[in-house]
């Protein structure tokens, strides 16, 4: 029996969004990657998410005049989610980390190619509390054409928004389009979507 043997820099158990993520740090140091997957298809539960992400004191906010900061961030989560023995994932120093981390986050990946846009209005789910945001942190990716994958297009795990080419905020217009021009516009721009490129 052949062993194979190869030598990586950093080992990474499954395949969505934090894992490449993870092994696009490590490329971008010049440092050889492996992801791990049982499946035959790539994305982990990634795939399954609404596909938003929640970054607070993101460029994005910036660029719209929203203001926000990492001390109402901060005291926001520290509101709705406080200290819980069961739940050591969410500890202060925890919470304060991906605040303080996850703006460069999106800059590195920016770097890297990667796409973003600012959700036009998601408020945060509890907006009323300390530290609340009504316009909202919400960042996503923005929506590219499958064909791009080449022949990793039919090793991507698809999720349960794959069947229409929209952003989460404009599938919730969409359902207005009976009696709202609002939604009727979301619908010609989802149809030209259809028709230019396979999303």
């Amino acid at each position: 029996m052949n062993k194979i043997q190869e030598q990586f820099d950093f080992v990474i158990v499954g395949s969505g969004g934090g894992s490449m993520c993870a092994a696009l740090m490590m490329h971008s140091v010049r440092k050889r990657a492996l992801i791990l997957e049982k499946t035959d298809k790539v994305g982990g539960t990634t795939s399954m998410s609404g596909g938003v992400m929640w970054i607070p004191n993101n460029p994005f906010m910036a660029q719209a005049g929203v203001k926000d900061t990492s001390e109402d961030a901060l005291a926001y989560l520290e509101s709705v989610v406080g200290d819980h023995e069961d739940a050591p994932g969410a500890s202060r120093v925890r919470r304060k980390t991906y605040v303080t981390e996850a703006p460069p986050m999106i800059d590195f990946l920016m770097k890297q190619g990667i796409e973003f846009l600012r959700a036009p209005s998601w408020p945060d789910y509890y907006d009323d509390r300390p530290g609340g945001s009504v316009p909202g942190r919400t960042v996503m990716a923005r929506l590219f054409d499958i064909n791009e994958l080449g022949a990793w297009k039919d090793r991507l795990r698809r999720s349960f928004l794959h069947v229409a080419p929209l952003y989460s905020f404009e599938g919730i217009k969409l359902i207005t389009m009976r009696h709202s021009w609002a939604g009727r516009v979301v619908l010609v721009k989802m149809m030209a979507r259809m028709l230019s490129s396979n999303y």
